[in-house]
């Protein structure tokens, strides 16, 4: 992983056999970040994905393995109970040019992933909602 920060935002490269999360999660408590969003492009060989099921509450989740083109993943840096807080969800198109995607919970790099965090001047703070047990943004 190699990255450099620049006023207003990191840009950060993964190579190949990182995986995203975790990686991501790192900078984002080395740098002490508070708010911020994501967006990357790259390619993956193994991703974990999950579905919210609002009345259960709970995630459904799906494995995928083989070669995968990262179309989008998006998402946002914020904080719940002080702690760093990443909220990602991944596009990703096969060789047969099939979309899949949903909230990222694993990525693992096959080619390279290019990612770009831009920086908020405040900090997000996250809440548990009682309604649909999701952590959503305290505003």
């Amino acid at each position: 992983m190699e990255y450099k920060v620049e006023e207003g935002k990191i840009i950060v490269r993964l190579d190949r056999g990182e995986e995203v999360v975790s990686s991501l999660l790192k900078i984002i408590k080395d740098e002490n970040l508070h708010g911020g969003f994501v967006s990357a492009i790259g390619a993956a060989d193994l991703i974990e994905v999950g579905l919210y099921e609002v009345e259960k509450q709970q995630y459904k989740s799906k494995r995928f393995e083989g070669d995968f083109e990262i179309i989008s993943c998006l998402g946002n840096v914020s904080r719940k109970d002080g702690e760093p807080y990443l909220h990602l969800h991944i596009s990703f198109g096969d060789k047969d040019f099939n979309v899949y995607g949903g909230h990222l919970s694993y990525c693992r790099i096959s080619g390279t992933f290019e990612c770009v965090i831009g920086l908020t001047k405040s900090t997000i703070e996250r809440m548990k909602d009682s309604k649909t047990g999701l952590n959503i943004f305290k505003i």
